[in-house]
């Protein structure tokens, strides 16, 4: 299942993010854009692999994640962990190829 979402930070950032979930609905692919930035660039990478395994509507655990890796390895500029959290729990079933 494929589903997809966005969240405007505070300030006017926008996050939106893809997400494959598995049988158990289940992260198990997520692949983030928008017009914030971060550093490193490969840091979007790592965000999607650290929200892998949880539900988009546990938006406490991938706010979590998302916080340690950016904290750990680098800056989003604009936005926040809370942010992205915000962009998966608003994601909806599309019918659009991931």
């Amino acid at each position: 299942m494929v589903l997809i979402g966005e969240h405007k930070a505070v300030g006017g950032k926008l996050i939106k993010v893809c997400l494959t979930l598995d049988e158990e609905g289940k992260i198990s692919q997520a692949m983030f854009s928008g017009d914030f930035f971060v550093d490193p660039p490969d840091l979007l990478v790592e965000l999607s692999d650290a929200i892998r395994g949880v539900k988009p509507e546990d938006v406490d655990q991938v706010e979590e994640r998302v916080r340690r890796v950016i904290e750990g390895r680098g800056v989003a500029y604009g936005v926040s962990a809370r942010d992205f959290a915000e962009a998966v729990a608003k994601a909806r079933v599309t019918n659009e190829a991931p």
